[in-house]
């Protein structure tokens, strides 16, 4: 294109130790448990309750303002330590004194693998916080580092030729005029169909397609079902596919959706009643369900009383951070005998 680069390539100012195993008796104030995946953090911090240590949970589950209320607690340090899926990087600033991996593989979607060796230095980065730490430590909960210090001793990994990229509605626009078609899924599908050369590949368009296709409605105009196409909604999960039905019906009908709302269980104040894991995972699923329509209320005005949504959004976070308070045994499912 013409365009300048510039290629700026800095170190990390801190240095970054691996130390031996350990075990969970010797972890300490400032380590952050990393696990993969929300039910084994819910477990770690349920262990580290045996063991007289408080924690803050993170993971992906959790609303952006629940996931900064857990942080807090740590850094305030009424939390001694955290225990947080792989993701605890990702918006978060954390004085963690020493990274813990619990294991050193994850199941990535599709099986379980071990960890790559970015994946290990994104991880295992968050250690010994520049300007609050000397440096940073990484150990796992288990007798053999050697994992963790061959991945970090690792060149990174040359990164992808092809530029991944996906059409804007002036391209699809144009596809569906020459198609002579009205169906959005249809335009989606000849990108898919064709070669863009050695630059640029067409990201996967497979969930885009399925979702034009379930927006579709005589009703509804090609651009809005594109930007329905589009949507962050996953159509594999009931819940998803339910609200995202919803909000198609109330623009095909040109009606206000109306804002879910918790039971009133939800609403109590009584300390001595402590949520479930069961009604924490169906907080965590009404909370997710909130933040797509926030997303359909911002993109479509009028849409969704927002005002309305931001004050479930807050009944629901404040009591997502009830539950995770106090102990975290009551959290992890119980164990039925066998007769």
């Amino acid at each position: 294109t013409g365009e300048r680069l510039s290629h700026h390539r800095v170190e990390r100012k801190s240095p970054l130790r691996v130390t031996k195993g350990i075990s969970l008796d010797d972890v300490r104030p400032g380590d952050c448990l990393v696990a993969f995946s929300r039910k084994e953090v819910i477990q770690w911090a349920a262990k580290l309750d045996k063991h007289g240590i408080s924690a803050a949970v993170i993971y992906g589950a959790l609303t952006p303002e629940v996931r900064q209320r857990q942080a807090e607690s740590f850094r305030s340090g009424q939390a001694k330590v955290v225990v947080a899926t792989d993701a605890i990087g990702m918006g978060l600033n954390l004085p963690i004194k020493r990274v813990v991996f619990t294991a050193f593989q994850k199941f990535d979607g599709e099986k379980v693998r071990p960890l790559n060796c970015t994946e290990v230095k994104q991880i295992a980065g968050r250690a010994g916080r520049y300007g609050i730490h000397d440096q940073g430590e990484v150990t796992a909960l288990a007798s053999d580092t050697s994992f963790l210090s061959h991945n970090l001793s690792q060149a990174e990994p040359p990164l992808g030729k092809m530029i991944p990229i996906a059409p804007l509605w002036a391209h699809v626009d144009n596809v569906m005029r020459s198609l002579d078609t009205d169906s959005v899924g249809e335009a989606l599908s000849f990108f898919e169909r064709h070669s863009w050369g050695k630059v640029y590949s067409v990201r996967g368009l497979e969930s885009a397609i399925v979702r034009a296709n379930s927006a579709w409605h005589r009703r509804i105009d090609p651009k809005t079902v594109f930007a329905l196409a589009f949507s962050p909604v996953d159509l594999e999960r009931n819940e998803d596919r339910e609200t995202f039905h919803m909000v198609v019906s109330c623009i095909a009908a040109d009606r206000v959706v109306s804002v879910p709302r918790l039971g009133s269980y939800f609403d109590c104040d009584d300390q001595n009643i402590k949520p479930t894991g069961a009604q924490l995972q169906f907080a965590e699923t009404h909370a997710r369900q909130l933040t797509y329509l926030a997303w359909a209320g911002t993109r479509f005005p009028g849409l969704v009383d927002l005002d309305e949504l931001a004050q479930e959004r807050q009944r629901t976070d404040q009591f997502v951070n009830r539950a995770l308070s106090g102990s975290y045994k009551r959290l992890t499912p119980s164990r039925r005998s066998r007769r």
